[in-house]
């Protein structure tokens, strides 16, 4: 379907999600990139992939996302806009050439009193097989915690440590997402034990990704309106049950402001965040959460009261401590740590993918990404980072809850971990590390009702559409990238009747 050359879009959300409508409204529905807006109510665009590149303060990193050969909306994606870094080039071929060069294969992917863990192939194959005979078993029927159906010693062993770690998977998260994580294992030959079949980009991704599809975007003419905090939006309905978006309230620099929306008009609205709401701490002082739930879900609790088939967002922001995370971002001005996990890993940056503890009662696992990890990074400055799936318990060296160290005691219990401890001095030395405390990270993997996520294009729907991780896809794992796209193209494919 080619849509009138009049009708315009309305983006609800600047993240990921959004951008990726906008670039499939343009190559494949035939829009005017002068038709289309994006409403975002931070001062940028980029959502969870938007990044904090001062390096003198120290780097924050939200978030470290692999790719694999699942990901065919991503790529897609990325084969439509041109690298930032390389001429003459898309992100994809980018992507492609960097993986080509530098290939993940862990060879210390656990880590235990300084030492590698090897774990014996035969338990490894067949605990894969207990979560494969589980979650096949089990999954797509009734919802329920995965540790319903566990002995609580499994969630002990180090088969778990490798393949919950991977996907941020926490015993009180869904069967279901167990279920279509162990697909995509399988499908897509992933090892946990070592993440062969995992894929990054060259840079962070809001460098890699993001940065190049805004300026793809805004090339061709999009409106992306910062500061904009769309508060509702008005429907009709008609006698036959069809329900249209006719109206966008939103709030830009105080002003109140209504849109109408003409005939042919569409709207897409992410709804949440999994990044909304985060706190950033420093090397001295621990993050402080916010009043929770803050402005990100208003939207959200403000529609869904409107119809029940539009989700119900409670389900999934009033369970901080099963939901929240917190990650550290380390900025140094020497290698020393780098230097040293390659001598304990044998690997070099870029090629280990994801180091887990699984003796940390933090549950800490890290991520030591190739350098330059961000465009500008001056020559002799190292980043990596970091994440805790458990920051309410105490420390194993630290004796406090992790959501309340500072950057550098979190950096201390890791060094501990590893072993480092002879050389504190020197890693610590102009060391900055940042945490940032994650209130709903894990939000989209919880066990919760088929109806709490709205379906991309709802019943009825005739011109409008729910986009990102708490709207519903099936057969694909929550947290990922891959799932904010494909729920992007799913949205104007669908609405559009595209294909």
């Amino acid at each position: 379907m080619i849509v009138n050359k009049s009708a315009k879009a309305y983006l609800v959300g600047g993240g990921l999600e959004s951008l990726a409508v906008a670039v499939y409204l343009i190559r494949d529905a035939g829009f005017a990139g002068e038709h289309i807006t994006i409403f975002e109510r931070s001062n940028a665009a980029g959502g969870s992939m938007q990044e904090f590149c001062l390096h003198h303060e120290g780097y924050k990193i939200k978030g470290i996302r692999m790719l694999n050969s699942s990901c065919i909306a991503t790529f897609d994606l990325m084969s439509a806009i041109g690298s930032i870094g390389v001429a003459d080039k898309t992100v994809l071929e980018e992507t492609i050439s960097f993986n080509d060069q530098l290939r993940v294969s862990a060879r210390a992917r656990l880590v235990k009193d300084g030492k590698p863990v090897w774990i014996d192939e035969s338990e490894l194959t067949s605990r894969m097989l207990d979560i494969k005979t589980v979650a096949f078993n089990n999954g797509q029927l009734v919802d329920e915690p995965i540790e319903h159906f566990f002995d609580p010693a499994f969630f002990d062993s180090d088969a778990w440590s490798m393949f919950g770690s991977v996907f941020c998977l926490q015993p009180w998260h869904s069967i279901n997402q167990l279920m279509l994580c162990y697909q995509l294992v399988e499908r897509h030959q992933i090892r946990v034990d070592t993440l062969e079949g995992l894929q990054a980009t060259k840079h962070n991704q809001f460098d890699s990704l993001i940065f190049p599809a805004l300026r793809w975007l805004t090339d061709r003419g999009v409106d992306i309106k910062t500061g904009c905090e769309v508060t509702d939006i008005a429907f009709s309905q008609s006698s036959e049950n069809v329900r249209t978006a006719e109206q966008i309230a939103y709030s830009q620099m105080g002003n109140d402001v209504t849109l109408p929306l003409g005939a042919g008009d569409y709207v897409f609205v992410t709804t949440g965040s999994v990044t909304s709401d985060f706190s950033v701490g420093d090397h001295q002082s621990s993050a402080e959460l916010q009043d929770l739930p803050g402005r990100d879900w208003a939207l959200w609790h403000t529609l869904s009261k409107k119809y029940s088939d539009l989700g119900n967002p409670s389900n999934f922001v009033d369970r901080i401590r099963q939901t929240t995370i917190v990650s550290f971002t380390v900025t140094s001005p020497n290698g020393k740590f780098f230097q040293l996990m390659e001598q304990l890993s044998g690997n070099i940056d870029g090629s280990a993918g994801l180091t887990t503890l699984p003796g940390s009662n933090w549950s800490i696992s890290f991520c030591l990404p190739h350098q330059p990890y961000f465009l500008g990074q001056p020559e002799g400055l190292y980043t990596f980072w970091g994440y805790a799936m458990n920051p309410y318990n105490l420390g194993n060296f630290i004796k406090k809850a992790m959501i309340e160290c500072s950057g550098e005691e979190i950096l201390k219990e890791l060094i501990a971990h590893l072993g480092f401890g002879e050389h504190q001095h020197r890693i610590l030395e102009h060391a900055i590390c940042r945490p940032i405390v994650f209130p709903y990270f894990t939000a989209p993997l919880l066990a919760t009702a088929a109806q709490d996520k709205p379906s991309v294009v709802p019943d009825h729907a005739s011109n409008f559409a729910i986009i990102g991780q708490f709207s519903r896809l099936e057969n694909y794992p929550s947290l990922s990238v891959e799932y904010s796209v494909r729920s992007a193209r799913d949205a104007v494919y669908k609405l559009l009747h595209i294909g």
